[in-house]
């Protein structure tokens, strides 16, 4: 799984700007204007050396760890990964505002620069340390993904098992799937794999599931997990819902073919005949329309909550408005 798309440089200022207005109207720390025109004009390289020598000189943890965080995060996205690590790895050495980022971007980096073992280091217990942070499915993913790639399959399942949300979820849910495979459960792993078919129809993951499924099925044969009517029903009922009419018809073909005597089988039969002319474009046009949909909500997710914050926080006295 490929690290996720890259927050922008207005959430970074946006975030940084947040946390110093909090500490504006907290027994905090003052922060300096100083760090508030560093932070603003990191965008520009040239201004690293002077942000990393504010941040090794600073008196107070708040400020050291943003300055490094701030720092950390303009040379991840830079591309430079090793300095990156370094700078964002002293940044996690400090209590700050934003530690739980410095944390994230430290483990993404990390991997970047082929550093598996300080991706663990940096996520383990993450959900715990940091229960309410808008990373926290992120840094899940990260970590299972990695501990996949380093074979530790059972201490991913158990890493995104314990996540509420991983099945709600499909790109976190076809994780799981995988690491039940990579574990030796191909049962469990049907299971996970059903999960993102039926629930999530029109995501990318549906396609991945669908393959997976077929080879699990040859492989167990009647071991093979048998899904309810009702739920091969509710997925066609999604495709119907998002207009995705051709894949929808052959689901319902497929249930009246396979379970005639269904007492859904009226019900199916009236959806078969109701569909217009012309379902495959539909389906082209809708499955394209989806999938870059999801693509760019995962995209905006962050911006979008770091933007409301700062929204609620825009009145206080000591504010957003020298950082732009």
């Amino acid at each position: 799984m490929s690290v996720p798309k890259k927050i922008s440089v207005r959430v970074v200022l946006a975030l940084t700007a947040l946390a110093l207005c909090l500490l504006a109207a907290s027994p905090a720390p003052a922060v300096s204007r100083k760090l508030r025109v560093l932070a603003a004009s990191a965008e520009n390289r040239e201004s690293w050396g002077a942000l990393r020598r504010f941040g090794e000189s600073a008196r107070n943890s708040e400020e050291r760890g943003l300055a490094l965080f701030a720092l950390g995060y303009r040379e991840h996205e830079a591309g430079e990964y090793e300095s990156a690590l370094g700078d964002l790895r002293r940044a996690a050495e400090n209590s700050f505002s934003l530690l739980d980022y410095a944390q994230y971007f430290r483990a993404a980096s990390a991997r970047q620069a082929g550093e598996p073992e300080e991706v663990t280091v940096a996520l383990e217990g993450f959900s715990t340390r940091y229960p309410r942070s808008t990373l926290r499915v992120e840094a899940v993913a990260l970590l299972a993904s990695v501990l996949l790639e380093k074979g530790q399959a059972m201490r991913a399942v158990e890493i995104l098992t314990a996540e509420p949300r991983v099945r709600q979820r499909p790109a976190l849910a076809l994780l799981l799937a995988r690491a039940y495979d990579g574990a030796g459960r191909p049962v469990a792993a049907a299971g996970a794999y059903q999960d993102i078919y039926y629930a999530f129809p029109t995501s990318s993951e549906a396609e991945t599931a669908r393959s997976e499924l077929a080879q699990l099925q040859a492989e167990l044969g009647k071991n093979f997990p048998q899904v309810p009517i009702e739920i091969q029903t509710a997925r066609a009922e999604i495709l119907h819902k998002r207009r995705n009419y051709a894949d929808a018809l052959k689901d319902y073909e497929h249930l009246l073919r396979t379970n005639p005597q269904s007492s859904h089988a009226g019900r199916w039969k009236r959806l078969e005949t109701a569909y217009p002319a012309g379902p495959s474009s539909t389906r082209r046009n809708c499955g394209m329309s989806e999938k870059s949909r999801g693509l760019r909500v995962q995209r905006s997710a962050r911006r979008v909550s770091a933007e409301a914050a700062i929204a609620r926080s825009i009145s206080r006295p000591r504010g957003l408005r020298t950082i732009r």
